[in-house]
């Protein structure tokens, strides 16, 4: 990354040090998160993961990756057949949820990448130094805070660093696109998930109604890991709508530091313009805004400081096809789409499917398991048990899993870009010798004959 100062790779290649030094970290972070958690609002960029709650969720990520069971540690990497990976260059987008950042740190630390740049959007100086509170210690790991286009172009440009993973927009990337082709460089995004909630005609619709509330308005609806609809039977949507609109017109809304805030601001004008979008065009479409549709802005604040928070909103009545049952609401809207028979539900799943027949990485089956091989088919994951992903149970899953969104992977040539699903294998990922592509642009001799001697 320009000059970057080079880390001894030697003094950390022993996995149970990094194995040790991750769960340190994971520690640090949960001792840290009040003071995160100010910076992260103070700075008026994260517009997702200020929460107090979300801070704890991205220390629980940290902490599990040192649990083999969860790590998708690759064996090769553990057995030190696999070499590290030169610098990773990390971008986290000021749209990004934390847990992104929390995920991928550690992945590139396990991997043996010799250098983590991670770079928080410009202006964030708060949370720059608050992370490099929770991350000293780590040999190699940089915060910076520079402008996007620039640091993405020198870590695109450098021969040392092999990958960039990002969080937040696909738009980081747009002006890219050239220079990635050309420089064939290793890179993952992590985008918009649009997972579903599927209640079947057996549920318990009281119980179901509480899970998808816990569910979808988790964290503010924003968190990439809360599903964004829910399919209910036709028959049972009027009963099943009613309970869950009670649940979310009694949440409350807190002060983004009180420990009981789950609801984040709405600080982006970008995701306020989006809700009102999508809320219209279904409100055309005859779909009901049965509950919510509040900002509302704390006494103390001002909208500059943090944004107006909105209340959980239900959105009755959407027929599958509609925007903003296809599309991630960046907010806690959830639509409610009724389905007649098992066709019905299908045929709406594909009307939001992508060309690869998916739109998201799991879907959570509440009843129904007669519909769970044909989920499966559309989905990475299904979840079926009491509490959906979020239930402790079901925690390796959604460790594998990833928390929820898609993710991309730009590729050389005429694949473009390419979008996939489900667990990404970080320390995989991060690792030299899915690279030798790049070998061309290393700036030292020892690197090139090396990459050159495993390429062939």
């Amino acid at each position: 990354m320009g000059s970057p100062c080079r880390s001894d790779p030697d003094n950390m290649n022993d996995l149970r040090k990094r194995t040790m030094a991750i769960q340190k970290l994971g520690e640090r972070f949960a001792t840290e998160a009040p003071t995160l958690t100010d910076a992260l609002v103070s700075d008026l960029h994260f517009a997702r993961g200020a929460a107090p709650g979300h801070v704890d969720e991205a220390a629980a990520l940290i902490g599990a990756w040192t649990a083999d069971e969860a790590a998708a540690v690759h064996p090769e990497v553990r057995s030190g057949e696999r070499r590290a990976s030169g610098a990773v260059a990390i971008s986290v987008h000021e749209d990004a949820p934390l847990t992104t950042l929390a995920r991928a740190l550690p992945g590139a630390f396990l991997a043996g990448a010799s250098q983590c740049v991670v770079n928080l959007p410009h202006g964030a100086e708060q949370t720059a130094a608050a992370l490099r509170q929770v991350c000293g210690g780590l040999p190699g790991v940089i915060i910076r805070t520079e402008r996007t286009g620039a640091f993405l172009f020198r870590a695109l440009t450098d021969a040392y660093t092999r990958t960039i993973w990002a969080g937040g927009a696909d738009d980081l990337f747009a002006p890219f696109g050239d220079l990635i082709q050309d420089t064939r460089s290793h890179v993952i995004f992590e985008g918009w998930g649009n997972d579903a909630i599927v209640v079947a005609a057996d549920a318990d619709l009281a119980l179901a109604a509480r899970q998808v509330a816990k569910m979808a308005f988790r964290n503010g609806g924003i968190d990439p890991a809360s599903p964004g609809r829910v399919y209910v039977p036709e028959d049972l949507h009027d009963e099943f709508s009613d309970l869950l609109c009670d649940i979310a017109a009694d949440y409350t809304i807190a002060h983004h530091g009180d420990a009981d805030c789950s609801i984040t601001p709405m600080r982006t004008e970008a995701a306020r313009e989006q809700i009102n979008d999508l809320l219209d065009e279904a409100e055309d479409a005859d779909a009901e805004l049965a509950v919510g549709l509040d900002f509302r802005n704390f006494p103390d604040e001002s909208e500059q400081a943090a944004g107006p928070t909105l209340y959980p909103t239900v959105v009755t009545g959407c027929r599958g096809e509609l925007r903003i049952v296809t599309t991630r609401c960046r907010g806690p809207v959830l639509p409610v789409s009724p389905y007649s028979d098992g066709a019905d539900l299908f045929t709406s799943l594909d009307h939001s499917a992508g060309p690869d027949g998916q739109v998201g990485a799991a879907a959570t089956l509440i009843g129904g398991q007669a519909f769970a091989d044909e989920l499966r088919r559309r989905f990475t994951y299904v979840l079926s048990g009491p509490g959906g992903p979020f239930d402790k149970s079901a925690l390796k899953d959604r460790l594998r899993w990833g928390g929820g969104p898609a993710s991309w992977t730009f590729a050389a040539g005429p694949d473009g870009m390419r979008r996939r699903f489900g667990p990404v294998d970080l320390t995989h990922a991060f690792s030299r010798d899915t690279l030798t592509s790049r070998a061309r642009w290393s700036s030292r001799k020892s690197t090139r004959e090396e990459a050159a001697a495993a390429a062939k």
